[in-house]
């Protein structure tokens, strides 16, 4: 039997979040690729086991590693964030196609909800949820400013966030309200894990001080931030209730 290459969400880098799918994965391989930083997180986990940073490597120098790896046992990459979006193991999965397995978990975006108790659409408060983020849509050439993609009836999630707030202010009072809610957490379910809740009016004042978020630096911001009314928002009964009424019964009767 061939050896297999997986590509596990490890989300955050917290390893009681990693899925029993991805943790047996993770326990027969042989060899670890993975962010410096969950060294730390998953250190009883990775014991005795060969260990990489991807980000070491050039992409051919890198495949030519694993495919030397795989002779002897499965390969893993701890996937840092999402691989849903801004991941950049894509090139990877596509090299390898059907020899490797993706193993979803439990994202930053999900861990974040789950940090804030917060579902990010909620009816009559936000229709859609717009996932972003201000490094990519300046890098490409189909450049934008950020107040193009977003609503007012909309939660916006920015990943990777390079704007100082003053600018990230500017953009984002272009369709929302000045007094609109912003959570910013920063190493989401790691230690040294923050949330600041503020306004879009106070943002700078908020973020523009803090080193951890490394405005101005090479280094993206390492934090999500989410906008939208939906920060302060509770769920209303009534929809419980109507969809009990309207759905669920027709539903379960048919």
């Amino acid at each position: 039997m061939s050896n297999t290459l997986y590509f596990i969400g490890a989300g955050p880098g917290a390893a009681d979040l990693i899925t029993l799918r991805g943790l047996n994965a993770l326990k027969r391989a042989n060899a670890v690729f993975l962010h410096d930083s969950f060294h730390t997180s998953f250190a009883e986990l990775i014991k005795g086991k060969e260990l990489y940073s991807p980000f070491d490597y050039l992409f051919d120098d890198i495949t030519k590693l694993i495919d030397d790896l795989l002779k002897k046992g499965d390969v893993v990459f701890l996937v840092p964030g999402d691989f849903t979006v801004f991941s950049p193991f894509q090139a990877f999965v596509s090299h390898y196609n059907d020899a490797c397995e993706v193993i979803p978990g439990v994202g930053v975006l999900n861990a974040a909800s789950s940090l804030l108790k917060k579902t990010l659409d909620l009816p009559r408060i936000s229709s859609s949820i717009i996932i972003t983020s201000p490094r990519s849509i300046s890098k490409t050439e189909f450049t934008r400013e950020l107040g193009q993609l977003i609503r007012k009836d909309s939660t916006l999630v920015l990943f990777m966030n390079n704007m100082p707030g003053a600018k990230l202010k500017e953009e984002l009072i272009k369709e929302y309200p000045p007094e609109t809610p912003v959570a910013v957490i920063h190493k989401i379910a790691m230690p040294g894990e923050k949330v600041i809740k503020t306004t879009i009016d106070r943002l700078p004042d908020d973020i523009d001080d803090a080193e951890y978020f490394n405005i101005g630096r090479v280094e993206p911001c390492m934090s999500l931030i989410v906008v939208g009314d939906v920060i302060d928002a509770t769920g209303s009964p009534e929809f419980w209730d109507f969809r009990k009424k309207n759905i669920w019964d027709k539903r379960y009767r048919s």
